[in-house]
């Protein structure tokens, strides 16, 4: 039994569609390096084998990457609810779907910066990015702070979120991303 509503929504979507090959990847538990790097090099063989470009999987290696490794480093360690990413071909590309457990301070953070970030234009945002990379700042946890900068600026802003309060302090992080063919 699926514990978590989001992805026992998705699958209960990707179990009724007609055409079920449009979906590429689903993670669902537990997410360490390693899985990571695994789910990677599968989404990699998938999309050469489907004959996508070497421009789209790149950059569909990139975002996976970058949210996986957010989900990774910012999940909330007594989480009740586990993670899960999912890829499919959209009509228009590609679409990557995403969600795990954050603390409510994290809640807040992460707001201000997704907030301030789709707030910005296509080209505003470009620029923060290239500003950010510039000041190459990293944390004592290995945070550079472009993790969701990137992934906004890589897929042109055609990304939304939800934050989906679960207790006083704990939130469910969703993210949605459109890759666009090249």
């Amino acid at each position: 039994m699926i514990e978590n509503k989001h992805v026992e929504e998705k699958i209960a979507q990707i179990l009724t569609k007609a055409d079920r090959h449009s979906d590429l990847f689903l993670l669902y538990g537990h997410i360490n390096q390693h899985m990571v790097n695994s789910s990677i090099e599968i989404i990699e063989n998938k999309l050469i084998k489907l004959k996508y470009s070497k421009t789209m999987i790149s950059k569909t290696k990139l975002l996976g990457v970058e949210i996986m490794e957010n989900m990774f480093k910012h999940q909330f360690k007594n989480h009740s609810l586990s993670p899960y990413f999912h890829l499919s071909v959209s009509g228009s590309g590609l679409t990557i779907v995403s969600g795990n457990s954050i603390s409510s301070k994290r809640q807040k953070i992460l707001k201000q910066k997704l907030d301030k970030y789709e707030s910005l234009t296509p080209e505003e945002l470009r620029v923060l990015y290239l500003k950010q990379l510039g000041k190459g700042k990293i944390t004592k946890q290995g945070n550079a702070g472009l993790g969701i900068l990137t992934i906004y600026n890589r897929s042109k802003k055609n990304s939304s979120y939800k934050l989906s309060k679960i207790n006083d302090s704990e939130y469910y992080f969703s993210m949605e991303v459109n890759l666009l063919k090249d």
